[in-house]
């Protein structure tokens, strides 16, 4: 079984599009999956709404219920680095949190979860291959570097860049933000599952411009994303 998540409706349109004997059942409270086949496979389908905490939740009894080999965390990022413009694929390598702080113990740095390492990482050879399949099928930059997450929405790149320059500043391949996909690391380095975070870069942030049209940009991007997963369904195999 493969899992395929988003934060919302509009990351995994693509996918419903695309899924065969769709059906539709309850995960918990409003939330609702759908399981079918794509490309031959058996996927599990399922929107995990904002902030980390729910979309922990959420991945946690998912993966319990369907027990998946892997899972695809898609849909789009927010960047404050002029190395990544809206429009772009993203591919993190490691996943920071702007809202854990337990330095106060004197033996974590901040962002690090008590017993976990102080950042959670992508398998680079999911990255190579899926830089490889995006170099094959779309014109599109893609960037490989690291992504901050929190539990926040927002426009304003200086909320951002103060908590990289109070915590981050040696983290050189900090580029974006999200609100969710920190949980889904999280969830996935407890239960040892294979993670690929593929991302849409909607909005740069201090482009004010482009508030206005992040929603439509994000969604351009999706069929893309979507192409590459599919791609990668119907050859798992790392190997050039």
């Amino acid at each position: 079984m493969i899992l395929i998540v988003g934060s919302n409706n509009d990351d995994i349109l693509y996918f419903k599009a695309k899924m065969h004997d769709a059906k539709e059942t309850q995960i918990l409270g409003e939330y609702h999956c759908f399981i079918g086949t794509i490309s031959r496979n058996e996927v599990v389908l399922a929107t995990l709404g904002c902030t980390n905490i729910l979309a922990s939740t959420l991945t946690s009894i998912l993966i319990e219920r369907y027990q998946p080999y892997i899972v695809f965390n898609v849909g789009t990022v927010f960047s404050f680095s002029n190395a990544l413009h809206q429009g772009d694929i993203f591919l993190p390598e490691r996943y920071y949190s702007s809202m854990v702080n337990y330095e106060a113990y004197g033996r974590y740095s901040f962002g690090q979860i008590p017993n976990f390492p102080p950042y959670l990482i992508q398998d680079t050879a999911f990255n190579s291959k899926v830089e490889r399949l995006v170099f094959s099928i779309t014109t599109r930059y893609v960037q490989r570097g690291y992504l901050l997450s929190g539990d926040k929405f927002t426009f304003r790149g200086e909320e951002i860049a103060a908590v990289v320059d109070d915590h981050y500043i040696a983290q050189e391949g900090l580029y974006a933000y999200d609100d969710h996909s920190f949980g889904v690391a999280m969830v996935c380095h407890l239960y040892n599952i294979p993670l690929c975070t593929i991302k849409g870069v909607s909005f740069q942030m201090g482009q004010d411009d482009q508030a206005l049209s992040f929603r439509r940009k994000g969604l351009e991007i999706q069929p893309a994303i979507g192409k590459i997963i599919a791609k990668f369904i119907e050859d798992p195999s790392l190997e050039d």
